[in-house]
């Protein structure tokens, strides 16, 4: 019973602590609009339960640990943290019951002294049991063994760019049944148990005190407990979002959280049990015969949970759990098992699981899911180190009367550091595809554009139009929730009718009976989309799915709701992170022959796996030539039959940050190399856009992106997705005869090539590339203007993911300076503000300027990654574009306006 106390009591301090941050988040919504979102009367009462147990169990495990020790000062010191713990919660009960939001500082500050008692709490219970004095942490193993598990709790609920995204994980586990997290548990218990036994083993002859074992039996438990966390966190927060709580969803992820926390009290159970003495004769021994045989049942059992999760996850589990409660009855759960076992069988289950990794990049890690996969690599590469650190410490030297060993992990970092400097770039080449299309003139697009527009709309019949819409996008990044928004939107606007989503379970909006001519006279009037990272992929799905949106049937959710996390941790793993430890070995994703496995698997890189998996493709695929970007937006400009698309702009960051990329159908940039001491030079009649290279220019011959190949360049955050080197040229040609210097010329035809990175990093909503164009873009419309009777009016529409209260109410308060506000300079955020005020100013000829944004809200909400769990998607952002929520409005308002029908469209209705 006292495992389940203690399971019981973390998973209500989880509640407690989700409740809180969603008791933050209401009194932000109540600031910006006067509203108090509160839990209502049975939500009340369930929050003051929690608070009442979570307090009950935590007095009851404190007497139990002062029973366990005669520490006075570790009986003050806990009492102090569990007291103002439990001060922490009534406190937090207390606004919401009385809705007091102006304690809420004080709250926070409770909460801060709150954290530094625990802190304190765990310092004096390690002095008190003298923990420190055990010689197993100075061995560099064992403290590497403990630092990643650290590092998968922060990055599991601690670093604010991670922790949402890791909780929606644990969320998305209930969409698909029990695979993933039996998978995902199945890997924590074999990483758990893999690491206790190399402590054991690695900890030195000279025994461990009963605390350190206790310590290492713990270690098992902890990346269960992450899962456990995050299990429990993910229901809460469906819990606060959803109503009523019989949605599957919701029901879905509390039974993950209860099966979840079944494990981890039996796991609890031999942490805390007293194991009976004495040694139990094994009929297995330190041998490479074991070794083997364990290692090959671990490739058995690897290969078996990639190719079918469910049932041999279950088994995994249940063996695993059944050798832990064997181990403690038989007393030797502290003692390392002959042959170690556990270190070669999970050796073993990585190396199957990586087998079928390298049979197929994208379908075997979905099946797992993005903590499996990681888990899973992890249990087989600190097993493998285990062995090497084994090895290496029969060698030593004596070095002023100290024993020195090989420092195997510096030497592997040093290793790592020399393959990322060292490689060649080609390693990460952007993946091109050959274009008989150039860039267009700006000005000759919008005529031309006009033209197409003004022949659509006569060829439809009825009277001449009042005027002429032109609707430039510009889509925020976010990953995946912004590409899911930026579909749901633009299919809103351009195929959506006037009425709102049907249900939670439509993940479009009504058509209305919509005819074909409708949405194409809609879909004609988009002019551009400037789109970064996640917004780009969004853009992507839009141009790639132009038919479903011609017919007004469903799309975003089979497009955007795919899952393209784990094929990237996956390869990024097991393939990239292999391959940087190889310096000067060069691959080049380019030479990845379409449909040739083994070309493809030496070349391709995590995010050429990432770009099949968002696009559709077998994982062994080239870029489609068919669909290039300048190619696929003339076909559609020039052809009637052809259903509309916008010009695309996807932005990429120079990696630095000191300028920007674009890949876009128009000619938007002079000849430069962001070089301020040289003049660009305008090889052709650009737009003129400063601190921008146009991607075609960094090319010698007629080269272009697939759209996904361009999206996904827009949108390669670091680590989920390595730098990409966009251009074939590292001088640029001509070039400088040998001895000559200056600035380029009017001879230059192609530049230097340059490494890029997400779009995000430069500026995040894709409007900053709008304004520059729109000088140009004005132009064009002039000269159209000039020999037509048709006025034409330019809006301007920012799809944002970020939640905000659109229509809320504003109190301008003067703030003091952060603590660290000396250390922060103008960012992305600078040049966005810049932006938007020059939008909302109406400067460069724009009549209206507006944002759509999802609606804040507590609970559960979508996070910016690359996994979107299935509540997430309905009940944040498609419950977003209902009747009662802020974008109704603003959404008929543009479909208005694109319809040319709005009785004065230079009157802003957004």
């Amino acid at each position: 019973m006292r495992s389940i106390a203690i399971v019981a009591t973390i998973a209500l301090w989880v509640v407690v602590f989700r409740l809180n941050t969603a008791l933050g988040g209401a009194i932000d919504i109540r600031t910006a609009t006067g509203y108090w979102h509160g839990p209502g009367t049975a939500g009340l009462v369930a929050w003051w339960a929690v608070i009442a147990v979570a307090a009950a169990l935590t007095i009851l495990l404190w007497a139990w640990l002062v029973r366990a020790t005669a520490d006075f000062v570790v009986h003050v010191v806990t009492a102090a943290a569990a007291g103002g713990a439990i001060c922490w919660a009534v406190w937090g009960g207390l606004i919401v019951t009385f809705e007091t939001p102006r304690g809420w500082s004080w709250h926070g500050y409770l909460g801060l002294a709150v954290a530094a008692l625990i802190v304190a709490s765990a310092v004096v219970i390690a002095r008190g049991f003298d923990v420190g004095a055990d010689r197993a942490w100075g061995v560099p193993a064992i403290r590497l063994n403990l630092l990643i598990l650290a590092l998968l709790f922060a990055a599991a609920f601690l670093i604010p760019m991670t922790s949402g995204q890791a909780i929606d994980i644990m969320r998305a586990w209930a969409d698909e049944g029990a695979r993933r997290p039996a998978f995902a548990l199945a890997a924590a218990l074999l990483l758990g148990e893999m690491m206790r036994e190399s402590g054991l083993r690695l900890g030195g002859d000279a025994g461990h005190g009963p605390t350190t074992l206790r310590i290492f039996r713990g270690v098992t438990v902890v990346p269960t407990l992450v899962l456990f966390v995050g299990a429990v966190s993910a229901a809460t927060d469906s819990g606060l979002l959803v109503r009523p709580w019989a949605d599957r969803w919701v029901l879905g992820a509390c039974l993950t959280a209860v099966g979840v926390g079944a494990v981890m009290a039996l796991l609890v159970r031999t942490v805390i049990g007293r194991p009976p003495g004495g040694a139990m004769a094994w009929p297995f021994s330190d041998s490479r015969a074991t070794f083997w045989a364990a290692a090959a049942a671990g490739v058995l059992a690897g290969m078996l949970l990639g190719l079918r999760p469910e049932l041999p996850a279950i088994a995994l589990i249940v063996l695993l759990l059944l050798y832990l409660e064997w181990q403690l009855r038989a007393g030797t759960i502290d003692q390392p098992i002959p042959g170690a076992l556990p270190i070669p069988f999970a050796i073993g289950v990585s190396v199957g699981f990586a087998v079928l990794v390298y049979w197929d990049p994208i379908v075997t890690p979905r099946r797992a899911g993005a903590v499996a996969v990681m888990m899973l690599f992890l249990a087989g590469v600190l097993g493998a180190l285990h062995y090497l650190i084994a090895w290496t410490s029969r060698y030593s030297w004596q070095i002023q009367g100290r024993t020195v060993h090989i420092p195997v992990l510096t030497c592997l970092v040093v290793l790592l550091v020399a393959g990322t400097q060292c490689a060649p770039q080609s390693r990460h080449q952007a993946r091109t595809v050959p274009s008989a299309a150039a860039p267009m003139n700006v000005e000759a697009a919008v005529g031309e554009w006009l033209d197409q527009q003004e022949a659509q709309i006569r060829s439809s019949g009825g009277d001449p139009p009042a005027y002429l819409p032109m609707l430039l996008v510009g889509a925020s990044g976010g990953g995946s929730k912004s590409a899911y928004w930026t579909d749901l939107v633009l299919d809103c606007i351009v195929s959506g009718g006037d009425d709102p989503p049907e249900d939670a379970q439509r993940e479009e909006c009504s058509d209305s009976g919509m005819s074909l001519a409708a949405r194409t006279r809609r879909a004609r009037a988009l002019f551009m989309a400037s789109g970064v990272s996640g917004g780009s992929i969004g853009i992507v799905h839009y141009v790639r799915h132009r038919g479903q949106v011609a017919d007004g049937s469903r799309w975003v959710d089979d497009a955007a709701g795919r899952e393209v996390l784990a094929p990237t941790v996956a390869w990024g793993l097991y393939h990239d992170l292999i391959a940087t430890a190889i310096p000067f070995v060069g691959s080049n994703p380019e030479d990845c022959a379409s449909g040739d496995d083994w070309s493809c698997r030496w070349n391709l890189d995590r995010a050429a796996v990432q770009e099949n998996a968002i696009a559709g493709r077998h994982w062994n695929q080239a870029p489609d030539a068919s669909q290039g970007v300048t190619a696929m937006w003339e076909s559609a400009l020039a052809d009637p039959a052809v259903f509309p698309m916008p010009a695309p702009v996807f932005n990429m960051a120079v990696s630095g940050g000191i300028g920007r990329v674009a890949e876009s159908p128009l000619d938007l940039a002079p000849m430069s190399v962001l070089d301020d001491q040289c003049r660009p030079v305008h090889a052709t009649d650009d737009a003129g856009a400063t601190g921008l290279l146009d991607a075609a220019d960094l090319y010698a011959g007629a080269q272009d992106f697939s759209v996904t190949t361009a999206g996904l360049l827009s949108g390669r955050f670091p680590v989920v997705d390595p730098v990409a080197r966009v251009g074939d040229s590292d001088r640029a040609v001509p070039a400088r005869p040998p001895g000559q210097s200056g600035c380029l010329d009017q001879q230059v035809q192609t530049l230097p090539s340059v490494v890029v990175r997400d779009g995000g990093y430069v500026e995040n909503t894709g409007l900053l590339t709008i304004t520059q164009a729109l000088p140009a873009i004005q132009r064009g419309i002039a000269t159209w203007e000039a020999t037509h009777d048709t006025p034409v009016v330019v809006w301007v529409l920012s799809i944002d993911d970020d939640p905000a209260q659109l229509n809320g109410v504003r109190n301008p308060t003067a703030h003091g300076p952060g603590p660290l506000s000396i250390t922060q300079r103008a960012n992305d955020m600078t040049l966005t503000t810049m932006t938007r005020d020059a939008l909302a100013l109406g400067e460069n000829g724009v009549a209206c300027y507006g944002r759509i944004s999802p609606q804040p809200r507590i609970g559960a909400q979508a996070a910016s990654g690359w996994e979107l769990s299935v509540t997430v998607r309905l009940h944040d952002l498609v419950s977003s574009l209902n009747a009662e929520g802020q974008n109704y409005d603003r959404i008929r308002a543009v479909r208005t306006f694109l319809s040319g029908v709005l009785s004065d469209p230079t009157t802003c209705g957004l």
